[in-house]
């Protein structure tokens, strides 16, 4: 994980601006989480995670850190490219 990342795009703001995507890049803060792991600590569910997951993927501010087999599953876990984003 990067000290910092300037925060220059739109698309990137944008995907700061959500209140519930603040709360899942606070929880990634400590440790990478999957989705459902987000959404049971977070009391949201698994499909809202999932798609402020894929707007924050797709702004750059988190990355797929790692991937296990759970129950014939592929569970997908995401972190913080960074630890503090600057405006």
């Amino acid at each position: 994980m990067e000290d910092a990342l300037t925060v220059t795009r739109p698309d990137q703001l944008q995907a700061l601006g959500d209140t519930t995507r603040m709360r899942i890049l606070g929880w990634l803060s400590d440790r990478p989480a999957s989705i459902q792991e987000l959404a049971r600590g977070l009391g949201v569910p698994k499909g809202t995670v999932g798609h402020h997951i894929h707007v924050l993927e797709a702004a750059g501010l988190i990355r797929l850190a790692e991937t296990e087999q759970v129950r014939g599953v592929q569970q997908k876990r995401y972190a913080r490219v960074a630890r503090v984003f600057r405006l």
